[in-house]
């Protein structure tokens, strides 16, 4: 880190054997130094973490629930079938994904997940053909 730029703050951290052996591997194919590397890995967890949203959904609810869906953005439209992954936190509050899982071969699958913002969140709703999935998303 150039001359002047560090806060001086040191974190202590614990990793497993396994888990070094991969970080090591992941830092020699970027040829950065291993500091640098760990500091960039936390910077993009830190800039893509999912919101935390309010909802009149519990995680008992919804986790594991199956959930139709149409999300619109400005640039961007999806619709489908997928599961609801929630997790809370200790103030209450929830991170409600939405992932769709693709068989790419008979070997392979891809999950493909939404992160889901308050606006979109406050429009879960019971679907009203259960058969096709249990909540329904329009957004």
């Amino acid at each position: 880190m150039p001359e002047g730029k560090a806060n001086n703050q040191l974190i202590n951290l614990r990793i497993s054997g396994e888990i070094i052996e991969e970080i090591d591997e992941a830092v020699k194919q970027t040829k950065e130094e291993k500091p640098e590397w760990m500091r960039n890995a936390l910077l993009n967890e830190a800039k893509n973490a999912p919101a935390w949203v309010k909802s009149k959904w519990t995680s008992e609810q919804l986790n594991g629930k199956s959930v139709e869906f149409k999300l619109t953005a400005p640039d961007h439209y999806i619709k489908g079938r997928g599961d609801f992954r929630v997790i809370g936190n200790p103030k209450g509050e929830l991170r409600i994904d939405i992932v769709v899982t693709v068989d790419v071969s008979p070997y392979k699958k891809t999950d493909y997940i939404y992160h889901l913002y308050q606006p979109t969140a406050d429009k879960i709703q019971i679907n009203s053909n259960p058969k096709k999935a249990d909540f329904l998303v329009l957004a």
